[in-house]
Formats: C-alpha cells, sequence, structure tokens
C-alpha cells in the first residue's frame, strides 16, 4: 500500500531552494524600497513646499519654510508670530527612513505676492539614491535627481 504525501527530505529540499532563490532576489527589493522611499519623500516634501506658496497668498502674510538639523523637521511658520503652520518630520524615524537631508538656501521667506526671498534646494537621501527637491523665487517646485 502507498501512501499519499512528501517525504521529509523532499520539503527540505524544497525549503533550501525557496531560500536560495529569495536570497537572489533580496538586494534588488531593498534598492528598490530604498529608491521608493526617496522619491515619496521627495513628492511629500515638494508639496509641502507648495502648499507654503498657497499658503502665504491664501492668508496674505508672509510665511517662513525652514529646517531644524537638530530636529529634522521641515517647518512652514507664521513670519510674524513664528507660530506654526506645518511641520514635517525627516530622518531615520519617519516612514520614509531617510538618511540624509540637505538643505540649501533655506531659511527662505515667502510673500503674499507669490515670490520667495530666494532660491532653495532640499536634498533627501536613502541608501545611494538622492532626490533633489527644488524651488526657484517664484514658486516653481521640481523633484529630480542631482
Amino acid at each position: 500500500m502507498r501512501r499519499a504525501g512528501f517525504t521529509a527530505v523532499e520539503l527540505i529540499i524544497v525549503v533550501v531552494m525557496m531560500s536560495i532563490l529569495a536570497a537572489f532576489g533580496y538586494p534588488r527589493v531593498a534598492r528598490e524600497i530604498r529608491r521608493s522611499r526617496a522619491n515619496q519623500a521627495a513628492t511629500v516634501v515638494a508639496q509641502d513646499i507648495e502648499v507654503a506658496f498657497s499658503l502665504a497668498g491664501r492668508q496674505r502674510k508672509p510665511v517662513t519654510v525652514s529646517y531644524s538639523t537638530s530636529t529634522k523637521t521641515l517647518q512652514i511658520a507664521d513670519r510674524a508670530t513664528s507660530a506654526v503652520i506645518r511641520s514635517r518630520p525627516l530622518g531615520t524615524g519617519t516612514e520614509w527612513n531617510l538618511d540624509g537631508v540637505t538643505p540649501t538656501g533655506l531659511p527662505i521667506t515667502i510673500f503674499p505676492t507669490g515670490t520667495a526671498s530666494g532660491p532653495f534646494t532640499i536634498d533627501l537621501t536613502s541608501g545611494t539614491f538622492t532626490r533633489r527637491v527644488s524651488a526657484t523665487r517664484v514658486g516653481l517646485t521640481r523633484v529630480f535627481t542631482p
């Protein structure tokens, strides 16, 4: 009489083969996850900057965009009262798990006329992937690879 099923040796062989296939695929999956995190973070930061330009015009008050390296936070605040309107944490403790954030030209003031005190860039790095968010004085915001 013959029994139906698999032997322990057959099951071990299948598990070892699946483990080897997973080990080959892991580096590529990890690289894609890092790239995706950098892209998502750059998109969110670009949207926050566009919101800052919009808020300045809608509230008819200047707003300040700044980045704190100690708290790793991008902040949009009312220039007159320094009240924080929006705060975006960036860095290793966030959902993007960024390795580095490098702002250039911050802090800036955005006036109700739709112009900023100067252009600026923010480089967001996750692993080997870097995405740059740049904004001109007139509010043109772009995300690209430096």
